[in-house]
């Protein structure tokens, strides 16, 4: 016969077995501390072992993995919990940051030699969303043109061994919209002197000062 009553090895106290977390190798199917007494050590666990736990975290494939794709599948409702925390604690963000000024500077640059696509996506969408501009573009299509363009930059034709910008084709600034038709992938060289000029005037500009 079920016993449907156990002891908590913990608390010491008589509890319902639905008290229990399952566990497939215990002799009863259930672990020997009840539920909230589980829940107390965990949280106990998590606050002093915080850095353990982050570390532990960031360096496990697995783990990468799995939050990963749970943020794929859920990708609005974390937008919407960010900004509800934001509005929420809004104060607290901005007295951080004016705390931690050079740690933030520091960070975000480590961040960005990383990550320079990411970067560079992340800075294009921003201009857009300033501007005002039409069209969604994204990661994947940005990839992808780079993949057509076989890493190589549109106006020079340089290697870029995966370290490259996102242009407009029609600067933003001149009524650009921010699709996957109006960019390709530049080296930052030819970028920053395509500047806001449109493509006739890049080629012009080319021929003047001669290629580089």
């Amino acid at each position: 016969m079920i016993n449907l009553f156990k002891i908590c090895y913990k608390c010491k106290k008589e509890k319902s077995i639905n008290e229990f977390y399952k566990h497939k190798g215990m002799n009863d199917g259930h672990l020997n501390i009840c539920k909230e007494c589980k829940r107390k050590y965990g949280r106990k666990y998590s606050k002093n072992n915080r850095d353990k736990i982050n570390e532990y975290r960031r360096n496990n494939p697995k783990i990468k993995l799995l939050r990963k794709n749970e943020h794929l599948r859920n990708k609005d409702r974390y937008i919407e919990r960010a900004k509800e925390r934001y509005k929420k604690n809004k104060k607290k963000y901005i007295e951080y940051r004016i705390k931690n000024k050079e740690k933030i500077a520091i960070r975000t640059k480590i961040w960005f030699k990383k990550n320079h696509i990411k970067a560079s996506y992340y800075s294009s969408k921003r201009r857009a969303l300033v501007r005002n501009a039409t069209g969604n573009l994204t990661y994947r299509e940005i990839i992808r043109q780079h993949n057509i363009q076989e890493d190589r930059c549109y106006y020079c034709g340089k290697r870029l061994n995966n370290h490259y910008d996102v242009d407009h084709i029609i600067p933003l600034s001149r009524g650009g919209n921010h699709s996957c038709g109006n960019i390709v992938i530049a080296c930052e060289t030819c970028n920053e002197r395509k500047s806001n000029k449109l493509l006739i005037e890049f080629k012009i500009y080319k021929r003047l000062w001669g290629t580089f």
